[in-house]
């Protein structure tokens, strides 16, 4: 029994079965109100760029026509599982790799979050495929192998499922490049971003939007810092730029606190958003002259979970989501009882998400991995690399704190967390035979 149970784990498939299992015991997976509104998108084919456009033209062809959303899942998690096994076996020595990988393809963080339909998930996959091959490859030398060039041309592809993917590649290849000032990293580097700047490009003329991101939707966290300022420091605001604001709605509407710390309440109709786009940006630029450090301290509040400082929202941002929402939309769990049965093991990890879901906390791990167990460093420092570019871009324009937003760094430290101690353990045993 212990052989077949290693021989399964050794398999270069068992993240095809792992990722089978979550996606059968919940099938057709976990849905937002965001699913619904790409799906929505895929059945009308009436595609827009508020997700980035390759999203939803990519579920249109994968549900075919949003009729088989179950498929989209599947493919997510299988995305997502083989980017993990892929990282976990090219940071690590084989057998420590081979097991890390497998106890994180059977956490919800990897499983739950690989069937909920989300463009988090590939966009994740692609940025840890990068992450992969920059660690296990020779991208640091000469030359390159043909493998590793098609999955960097696969993570470059990807990681433009979300805004922030492409942006997130950049900083993390400008970092490798000032930590080695390799011409290797910057020719890589910069094949990646022409790759997913093409690829962006296309998805979003198929599409027949004019911009690669949704300029509203782009603009939420301007919004809401004017928002939180007006509503805690009114007084740091000229009046010529009061008047600004008055010209896109009232200030009393604009005065709200929620915009401190999650999304803000403004509800502005169609006619006052698009008032917005043109003012918005001088507007905050503005009040970001007049006072930096409350802005910033508007962020810090807002995106608490990505800073290495315990605090209740800190530890407490939404994380794994395990339902279906909008019932009404004839999309339902093909197995409830079942469902009912295996749910509290992904509400574990929701439970423990002062850990599990505590962005600040892995980035500091990595950190203190860097800087003083230097026999890590050949994975750490690229991967500190990646994390700090997921969590700067993040800090600066999230609307929203939200785990998923920072699922690379919750995989990656986790991952190299456990690796590492499972490494150690071998080694200890290594030493003790000998």
């Amino acid at each position: 029994m212990k052989r077949a149970i290693s021989a399964l784990v050794e398999s270069r498939y068992f993240f095809v079965l792992t990722s089978l299992i979550w996606w059968l015991t919940f099938y057709p997976g976990f849905y937002s109100s965001d699913s619904f509104g790409a799906l929505d998108q895929a059945k009308t084919g009436h595609i827009s760029n508020i997700y980035t456009s390759a999203w939803p033209l990519t579920l249109r062809i994968l549900t075919i026509g949003g009729r088989v959303p179950g498929l989209a899942t599947l493919a997510g998690v299988l995305l997502l599982s083989y980017a993990v096994t892929y990282f976990c076996k090219g940071a690590f020595p084989n057998s420590s790799g081979k097991i890390t990988a497998a106890l994180l393809l059977v956490m919800p963080l990897v499983g739950a979050m690989g069937i909920t339909l989300w463009h988090d998930i590939p966009m994740t996959a692609g940025l840890l495929i990068s992450l992969s091959v920059v660690i296990r490859s020779s991208i640091f030398r000469d030359r390159i192998e043909r493998v590793d060039l098609l999955h960097f041309i696969l993570a470059s592809v990807l990681a433009t499922y979300r805004p922030n993917g492409l942006a997130t590649l950049f900083v993390f290849f400008l970092l490798l490049f000032l930590m080695r000032r390799s011409w290797q990293v910057l020719k890589m580097g910069s094949l990646t971003i022409i790759v997913g700047l093409f690829f962006s490009i296309l998805t979003t003329w198929a599409a027949g939007e004019a911009s690669l991101v949704n300029s509203v939707y782009g603009q939420e966290w301007m919004r809401s810092d004017i928002a939180c300022q007006w509503a805690t420091k009114p007084g740091t605001i000229p009046e010529a730029i009061q008047s600004k604001m008055e010209r896109i709605a009232p200030l009393s509407q604009w005065h709200n606190p929620s915009g401190c710390t999650f999304l803000n309440g403004l509800g502005f109709t169609s006619d006052q958003l698009a008032r917005s786009i043109e003012t918005v940006p001088s507007i905050w630029l503005q009040i970001f002259k007049s006072d930096p450090a409350g802005v910033f301290e508007t962020h810090a509040k807002r995106n608490a979970y990505l800073l290495p400082l315990p605090t209740t929202s800190a530890m407490h941002p939404p994380f794994i989501h395990s339902t279906i929402e909008s019932p009404d939309q004839g999309i339902s769990f093909a197995q409830p009882g079942i469902v009912k049965v295996f749910r509290p093991y992904v509400r574990i990890w929701n439970g423990l998400r002062p850990i599990t879901a505590y962005a600040g906390l892995w980035l500091l791990i990595l950190v203190l991995m860097a800087l003083f167990v230097r026999q890590s460093r050949r994975y750490t420092i690229p991967a500190l690399a990646l994390c700090l570019a997921v969590e700067g871009i993040l800090f600066v324009f999230a609307p929203i704190p939200d785990g998923r937003y920072a699922l690379p760094v919750l995989i990656v430290g986790q991952a190299i967390a456990l690796g590492f101690i499972i490494d150690f353990i071998f080694r200890k045993r290594g030493l003790k035979k000998s």
